[in-house]
C-alpha cells in the first residue's frame, strides 16, 4: 500500500473546506508520476500540461492534523528545514555538555541542575508559542543546551557523586530507566494529543519535575570536598548516614580538619569515599 505524507495542492480541486484524496482522479490527472511509479510531491501540470514546482501542499492527516512540519512546509525544496532544526537541537547538546560541564566544575553540580531545570521549563513551554522559524531554532538551541545537556548530564553526574561506588550502578540503571519511561510518556502523549502547540505545553511541563530538586537535593559532597568546603561536605554525608539508618559513626571535627589540610595540599577525596558507601 503507498503512504504519502503530502502531495501537490490542485486549485479548484482541493479548497479549505475539503481536499481530494491522493488517490482520486481529479489528483492522479494534475500530479505527474515518479520513476518509480509514484506521485511527485513536488510537481503538478500547470494549464499548459507543462510541469511546475507546488507552492502549495495537502497533508496525511489520518494520524496527525498539528505539527511544524505542516504548519512551515517541510517539503520539497524547504525539507532543509526540519533537517537543519534536528542539526540546531543537537548542537545544542554538544554546547551544554561542553559548557556547562566546564560551568558545573566551577559553581557545583547542583547549582548548574537546578538553573537547567529552571531554563528547561520556560524554553520548553515557550517554544509552543514561537510563530516563526529563526526565533523557534534559537528556542530550540537554548532548550537543548539546559534541557539535554544541563539538566540531564548534570544530574547523572550528580546522582553518582552522592552515593558510594557500590551503589553506582543501582542508581545508574534506575537514572537510565527514568529517562527510558520519559521516551515512553512522550510517545504516550504524542498519541493522544493532536495540537500541537498543547502538545509542546504537555512536553515543556514536564521540567516541573526538576524544581522541588531545588529545596529536596544535596550538593555532591565530592564537590564540596575538593573546593575545600569539608564542613559542608560532612554534613551531607551526616545526613545521609541518618537517613540510612548507619550504625557508621562519624567524627566530624576529625573530618574536616582533614579537609582543610587537604585543600592546601590539593589531594583527592579518600576520606569520605569511605563513608560514601555507607549512603
Amino acid at each position: 500500500m503507498v503512504i504519502y505524507s503530502a502531495w501537490c495542492w490542485i486549485d479548484g480541486v482541493d479548497t479549505n473546506e475539503s481536499v481530494a484524496a491522493w488517490n482520486s482522479t481529479a489528483v492522479l490527472e494534475a500530479i505527474p508520476m515518479t520513476l518509480e511509479g509514484k506521485l511527485h510531491n513536488c510537481y503538478l501540470y500547470n494549464e499548459y500540461n507543462e510541469t511546475e514546482k507546488c507552492t502549495k501542499w495537502v497533508f496525511d492527516t489520518r494520524y496527525r492534523t498539528s505539527s511544524r512540519a505542516i504548519e512551515w512546509s517541510f517539503v520539497c525544496d524547504q525539507r532543509w528545514m526540519g533537517a537543519i532544526t534536528q542539526m540546531v537541537y543537537m548542537l545544542g547538546v554538544f554546547t551544554g555538555a561542553v559548557v556547562l560541564g566546564g560551568m558545573a566544575d566551577k559553581y557545583g553540580r547542583k547549582t548548574i541542575f537546578c538553573w537547567s531545570g529552571v531554563l528547561q521549563l520556560i524554553f520548553g513551554v515557550l517554544a509552543a508559542f514561537i510563530p516563526e522559524y529563526w526565533s523557534f531554532l534559537l528556542t530550540q538551541y537554548l532548550y537543548a543546551i539546559f534541557g539535554s545537556a544541563g539538566a540531564y548530564i548534570t544530574g547523572f553526574v550528580l546522582t553518582m557523586e552522592i552515593v558510594g561506588a557500590n551503589k553506582r550502578t543501582a542508581c545508574g540503571v534506575a537514572f537510565q530507566c527514568a529517562f527510558a519511561l520519559g521516551i515512553m510518556l512522550v510517545a504516550g502523549w504524542g498519541a493522544l494529543i493532536d495540537d500541537r502547540q498543547l502538545l509542546q505545553i504537555v512536553y515543556g511541563l514536564h521540567g516541573l519535575l526538576l524544581i522541588p530538586h531545588i529545596w529536596i537535593m544535596d550538593e555532591s559532597p565530592r564537590w564540596l570536598w575538593a573546593q575545600g568546603r569539608a564542613k559542608e561536605a560532612v554534613d551531607i554525608i551526616q545526613r545521609g548516614l541518618i537517613c540510612n539508618k548507619s550504625e557508621e559513626v562519624l567524627d566530624k571535627p576529625r573530618l574536616i580538619s582533614i579537609g582543610k589540610v587537604e585543600k592546601l595540599k590539593d589531594e583527592d577525596d579518600a576520606p569520605i569515599r569511605y563513608y560514601l558507601k555507607f549512603i
